[in-house]
């Protein structure tokens, strides 16, 4: 029943993107993603609704700062998906050919390697502590999804779909993940 969590993500993903990257924004993006050079004023920070220590009081549309939405070249405020069994919010963002596709999904029983056996699943070195993989999928769209243990159980997925270009993709979605890992809860 995970293994169908996970293609439902990545299909849902999918079909949002393709309605998401119908329009185009006008002009030439210049900002350059930044993934190693954040400092601990770009991070998000624990908000008041994320002290209770537990992911399900956790909005993933109110996840992102200001600072690092403008770091990831995010252009609007983010509309909450649900994905699955998951808790979602997606943007979009400045790409170099055509508007990126980011997104955050927050699930409360869903494993961080519990994935589909038709994907491809590859282990990253820990983020901050925490167990991390690369998903991706061979449907040409180029999307990444890096996904981070929060418990044994339960996990948070950042989403990157830019330019079509799967590195680059994997690129942002580990950059979104590195931030956002310090506003989850600890046990």
């Amino acid at each position: 029943m995970r293994a169908k969590s996970s293609a439902v993500l990545l299909t849902a993903l999918a079909a949002a993107t393709i309605a998401g990257c119908s329009t185009s924004t006008p002009g030439k993006p210049t900002a350059q993603l930044e993934s190693s050079s954040t400092t601990a004023t770009d991070r998000p920070t624990k908000t008041t609704s994320q002290s209770s220590n537990s992911l399900a009081d956790i909005n993933p549309c109110d996840m992102l700062t200001s600072a690092v939405k403008a770091q990831l070249r995010i252009t609007d405020a983010g509309k909450p998906s649900d994905v699955g069994s998951g808790r979602g919010c997606d943007w979009h963002a400045e790409g170099t050919k055509r508007p990126w596709v980011l997104s955050v999904t927050l699930y409360d029983k869903l494993a961080a390697d519990d994935v589909s056996t038709d994907l491809q699943v590859k282990p990253l070195p820990d983020i901050n502590n925490r167990k991390a993989v690369q998903i991706t999928d061979k449907n040409g769209l180029g999307e990444c999804t890096v996904s981070v243990a929060v418990t044994k159980s339960s996990s948070l997925a950042a989403m990157a779909m830019a330019d079509g270009d799967e590195a680059k993709g994997c690129e942002v979605a580990r950059t979104m993940a590195e931030l956002i890992e310090p506003t989850l809860p600890r046990q």
